[in-house]
């Protein structure tokens, strides 16, 4: 490879699943405009395989914290974690259409 290119193997995403719990948090924590006691945390687990032939899985975890995205206070904190939901979505559907990525 010329210098400056990036050297990073390629990978090849081949699932990822999304799961939810629910939480209920020990003391309620102010977040923006609103006051959480308790939300949905989002869990994915990805799995992938290098050019070689290897796979990894791997995993990560967020709280779907409400006016993360769409700070409107009309908005419920329902509709805020479906918003929430509907982005990880389109994030996998996107991940999973691609090719190789680096």
């Amino acid at each position: 490879m010329s210098s400056g290119t990036n050297s990073a193997p390629l990978v090849s995403i081949e699932a990822i699943d999304l799961y939810e719990r629910d939480v209920r948090l020990r003391m309620p924590f102010r977040f923006g405009v609103v006051t959480l006691t308790e939300a949905p945390q989002a869990f994915a687990r990805v799995r992938l395989r290098l050019p070689d032939g290897r796979s990894a899985t791997g995993g990560s975890a967020e709280l779907l914290a409400p006016k993360w995205f769409d700070k409107n206070p009309a908005l419920s904190n329902e509709a805020n974690f479906d918003q929430l939901r509907r982005s990880l979505g389109i994030a996998r559907e996107l991940y999973l259409a691609g090719g190789p990525a680096r």
